[in-house]
């Protein structure tokens, strides 16, 4: 993890090398903190959560996902399945001896913890969503088999656009990886733009981010994020370029998406609890799932906060709340005043939030 300077790597037995921060916590009753990160990031993302919790005590334990920044980025999309990507991060908590942690999520990283969530649930005292939710709530949990035609006209009947056009060209992973990594200055300009409406015309939209790269688009980026405003805007920007030029550039962090549009993931978990195909006919594996296999919760104790940002191209959450509630008797929300990244944008409201959520309701903080 090339953004902190106190990462280690470990060897999992599946041959990956995965990169990762972990801070213990300072005392035995203090929780520690799972962070996974989405796309096109790294655990850099959770710099202003780390340093905050950390402070404070808690444990912390933030990797570089698969694809991303220090940890292995191989080129087989079998290896992105969150069956198994789920495991390996199992495999990180076994080897630092933590028997339970907190699962903090953005983006990609909501749909491996709701992988997590069902089938590693006895590891969790809590879950926490951002921007992105649990299961069938959003498309790309691994739950159901993605059908991008059909989305496509429920986006268009809903928002007016077509929010999920950037899954197709971001699928095509070898294609997307080289032109990304060929024009990787006007695609940071776009994913950090401060005109999110550009998301709406480019990003989302299909062939959007294809159109917005090969013409070398700019422009202005957030302050947030470190745009480019003075030195320390410039330092952040070249930290984040340089984690996406890490490996194999973007072609393995394309590869997430390539496996949701080839379902290998979907196959993948159910072959693991021999369900026959067709998996998605009714749009309820996991419905059959919970019905046959005790492994898989059908009610949880555990808390799930949703922290639901508002100002979001795509829209505001909606169902996250219900589908949540058929996983775990105790779901809390949150509305977010914020855009996609709302751990950057909004980094104090964000950890004061999540402080709100883990000493209310996850209950194992010291007196």
């Amino acid at each position: 993890m090339a953004l902190f300077t106190s990462s280690q790597i470990i060897t999992l037995s599946t041959g990956h090398s995965y990169s990762y921060l972990y801070n213990q916590p300072a005392t035995g009753c203090n929780p520690t903190l799972l962070f996974l990160h989405g796309f096109p990031s790294s655990a850099y993302d959770f710099r202003h959560q780390v340093a905050h919790f950390t402070s404070l005590g808690y444990g912390v334990l933030v990797p570089d996902l698969l694809g991303y920044g220090g940890t292995s980025q191989p080129l087989d999309v079998q290896k992105y399945s969150m069956t198994r990507m789920a495991q390996e991060i199992i495999e990180i908590l076994d080897h630092e001896n933590i028997s339970r942690v907190v699962g903090i999520s953005h983006d990609w990283g909501s749909a491996l913890l709701s992988t997590l969530l069902r089938r590693h649930h006895q590891r969790f005292d809590g879950f926490v969503f951002m921007a992105t939710y649990y299961g069938a709530a959003h498309p790309y949990s691994g739950d159901s088999v993605y059908d991008y035609e059909k989305l496509k006209v429920m986006s268009l009947e809903k928002f007016g656009f077509n929010a999920f056009g950037h899954t197709v060209f971001l699928g095509d992973a070898e294609r997307a990886g080289r032109l990304l990594d060929e024009n990787i200055e006007s695609f940071y300009d776009l994913v950090w733009a401060k005109d999110q409406e550009l998301w709406k015309k480019y990003f989302r939209r299909e062939g959007g981010i294809e159109e917005w790269v090969a013409k070398g688009k700019r422009c202005e980026t957030a302050d947030w994020v470190g745009g480019g405003h003075g030195d320390q805007g410039e330092d952040e920007r070249s930290k984040i370029i340089k984690s996406w030029k890490m490996g194999g550039g973007f072609t393995p962090k394309c590869m997430w998406y390539k496996q949701l549009l080839d379902g290998v993931s979907v196959a993948d978990e159910a072959g693991t609890y021999r369900v026959e195909p067709p998996f998605h006919e009714a749009g309820a594996l996991i419905d059959k799932l919970v019905a046959d296999n005790p492994t898989v919760p059908a009610k949880l104790s555990q808390p799930i906060l949703l922290m639901i940002e508002q100002k979001d191209v795509k829209g505001r959450g909606e169902r996250a709340e219900e589908v949540a509630q058929t996983v775990s008797q105790n779901v809390y929300v949150e509305s977010c005043d914020t855009y996609h990244f709302m751990m950057l944008e909004n980094p104090q409201g964000t950890n004061t939030i999540l402080e709100k959520f883990f000493s209310q309701q996850v209950g194992r903080l010291c007196g």
